[in-house]
């Protein structure tokens, strides 16, 4: 399964979520504000359908509107679709899509925040890149309005600058280009989401308050927009700042929250779909081949023969008289206790196969490296039931980055 990310256009998520706050219309002073932000759960996480800010909960009152946040009570985790929206402060004041800003600033730089330098002058980073001071005269100073008038330029200033002639760098910038230039309302949007809360949870216990550390940049995030758009005293030239800034603060939350939360080890990824097992695979402890072989074929363990192959088998059983429920009797007894009727069929599935045996790709994570992923043939379903190791040749172990095999 492949899991890829893509711009979508922000305006028309807004209109198609239909539980949505503008941030704009929220004061400072409200008592519900931080249970629109993140979830608070105090002892157990709870699966009874409610409203965002908790006031109506229970499932006799689904589809009901809260009079208090205006949300209509829900199933709890139906939908992470956003809640919170932030709508552009001015009409002249569009928003850049913090994906397309978190990659076109990382291109840049990864050691500060590229366009927040460029369109924010309160940023002042201890060192500059000297392409930024370049950028600078061409979009004509440090200027939200500047940078989001002149993308296209900056994007084809970096392809023609030497320091980023490098291939990666170039597709990327092709990449940018191209969205630009066939896709613009992705990039640009009046409306700007906030993560869901259910992402963000805050659980209360006798021994503290429990959260992820990036509960504060939501929250940060979440109070700037509400102070800049409820602030009368805010000049024209304040609004350009607080908005690159939301960009900037946007851009880092979606950042980090994939970075701490989805793609490291022991995130979501891992947890749900690297770490799960997918449709006819097994893994085992690897040991050498000692008898004659050739170099790509593997023994496996007798009991992948009745779990792994189980439907192949159960088919054939089924096929020679036995009802589904004897078959899987002995597909079951099977499993601790060698069966030469099973064993026979094991014979038959490596013969049906064609060629050497059945096809496999063998793999050891991290696959890294050329051969660390290889096409090898089964030719035999070992008969101890006890061995439960895969056996395959000295040769490959190097390939796969293993210890000795012996």
């Amino acid at each position: 399964m492949a899991v890829i990310q893509s711009y979508i256009q922000l305006d028309d998520l807004y209109q198609r979520v239909n539980r949505k706050l503008l941030l704009n219309n929220i004061r400072l002073s409200d008592d519900n504000i931080k249970d629109l932000i993140y979830t608070t759960y105090d002892d157990e996480i709870s699966m009874v359908p409610q409203c965002e800010c908790g006031n109506f909960k229970g499932a006799y009152l689904l589809n009901r509107e809260c009079p208090k946040c205006n949300t209509t009570v829900a199933n709890i985790f139906n939908s992470v679709e956003p809640i919170l929206w932030i709508e552009k402060f001015s009409d002249e004041l569009i928003f850049v899509n913090p994906k397309f800003w978190a990659d076109l600033t990382r291109i840049i730089s990864t050691k500060i925040d590229s366009l927040r330098w460029l369109s924010d002058t309160s940023y002042n980073p201890p060192t500059v890149p000297s392409v930024l001071l370049a950028l600078k005269e061409i979009i004509g100073g440090r200027s939200y309005l500047n940078v989001v008038n002149n993308l296209e330029l900056i994007i084809k200033f970096l392809k023609h600058n030497s320091m980023f002639k490098p291939l990666t760098k170039q597709v990327k910038l092709d990449a940018l280009l191209y969205l630009f230039e066939k896709d613009k309302d992705k990039i640009f949007s009046n409306h700007l989401p906030l993560i869901n809360k259910k992402l963000f949870v805050m659980e209360t216990t006798n021994k503290g308050n429990y959260t992820s550390v990036l509960l504060s940049d939501i929250i940060d995030l979440a109070l700037l927009a509400i102070s800049t758009a409820n602030d009368v005293a805010t000049t024209p030239k304040r609004l350009e700042t607080n908005t690159a800034k939301i960009i900037s603060k946007s851009a880092e939350l979606f950042t980090n929250y994939l970075k701490d939360l989805v793609s490291r080890k022991g995130g979501l990824i891992r947890k749900n779909i690297y770490g799960t097992r997918a449709h006819f695979t097994f893994r085992c402890v690897v040991t050498a081949l000692s008898s004659k072989y050739e170099y790509d074929t593997i023994h496996v363990p007798w009991v992948i023969l009745t779990t792994t192959f189980r439907p192949f088998v159960l088919n054939k059983l089924l096929k020679k008289g036995y009802t589904q429920k004897q078959a899987s009797a002995k597909l079951f007894k099977a499993n601790l206790k060698f069966d030469q009727e099973i064993a026979d069929i094991g014979n038959e599935l490596i013969f049906e196969a064609k060629g050497k045996g059945i096809a496999v790709m063998a793999n050891r994570n991290p696959s890294l490296l050329q051969s660390s992923l290889a096409l090898l043939y089964i030719t035999k379903f070992k008969h101890d039931v006890f061995d439960s190791t895969v056996s395959i040749s000295v040769i490959l172990g190097p390939n796969f980055n293993m210890d000795k095999i012996s």
